[in-house]
């Protein structure tokens, strides 16, 4: 009898590892489909007419970031243009200003601030190259679409700060026009 007992007891086991490992695998394939939908709002409508205001409501960030209130938005914003101000990227040659040296997080503070729409107040204003400074404002608006366009289609929002803080995907010169659209809107 004992023989039977353990031979139900390893049948009952093995229902339950197969029934938990049916559950695991829809779960996950629950998950990859809202992963998979999220990608596919993150894509950005393009604009035909320049005038019409961006609209980036719609797009997400790292749930940190959504999480910001205004002011730690403002506090963390605040020190991505420090750096910027502090990198010097006004004197700086064209080449070094095509360099991906500003990580997933950075980026994603700069667009929960569009996104906001937050009015963004800094010192100084004179700290971008002529190269920026000069574009016709539905220039920076185009260029703002296609860079958080880019940002949409190459971060994955499921990592962490640390990951994202190690992941360089913008330029300074897609940063330059991101915080200048940001302060002159």
């Amino acid at each position: 009898m004992s023989s039977e007992v353990l031979i139900a007891v390893v049948a009952l086991l093995l229902i339950i590892i197969i029934l938990l490992m049916i559950y695991l695998k829809k779960m996950k394939e629950e998950v990859d489909e809202v992963n998979n939908e999220a990608k596919s709002q993150n894509e950005v409508k393009s604009t035909n007419d320049a005038n019409e205001k961006l609209d980036f409501e719609f797009l997400r960030l790292p749930l940190r970031i959504e999480k910001f209130d205004t002011r730690t938005l403002i506090k963390a914003s605040t020190v991505v243009y420090e750096t910027y101000s502090i990198l010097d990227y006004k004197n700086r040659p064209n080449h070094e200003m095509d360099k991906k040296e500003w990580h997933a997080w950075q980026v994603s503070i700069l667009i929960k601030l569009i996104k906001k729409d937050c009015s963004f107040i800094v010192p100084n204003k004179d700290v971008f190259p002529k190269s920026i400074e000069n574009m016709h404002w539905n220039e920076v608006e185009t260029n703002v679409s296609k860079i958080i366009e880019k940002f949409s289609q190459e971060v994955d929002l499921r990592k962490n700060k640390d990951k994202l803080c190690k992941e360089m995907v913008l330029t300074g010169r897609e940063v330059g026009i991101l915080l200048y659209y940001v302060i002159n809107k």
